[in-house]
């Protein structure tokens, strides 16, 4: 075992082609390491733009827009 500055080693996340034919449709990322995602085996479809685990598609996330920040006057008087 080794240690050091590696960019393998210090990552939080190291992600991996996988490429199971010639046929690049069917190409996928896996993360071989994750410190963010407590669900493992998570693969993702490069072509398909999908979370798809153990073959069983996951439906994809939606996610809320952040709302603007309003801007605000604050006046003090001495």
């Amino acid at each position: 075992m080794h240690g050091g500055s590696d960019s393998e080693f210090d990552g939080d996340v190291i992600l991996q082609v996988e490429k199971p034919n010639e046929d690049y449709r069917d190409n996928y990322l896996v993360a071989r390491k994750n410190r963010y995602n407590e669900i493992p085996m998570l693969k993702y479809s490069i072509y398909h733009q999908r979370l798809i685990r153990d073959s069983e598609e996951v439906k994809k996330i939606s996610t809320k827009k952040a709302q603007p920040l309003q801007p605000k006057l604050i006046v003090r008087s001495l």
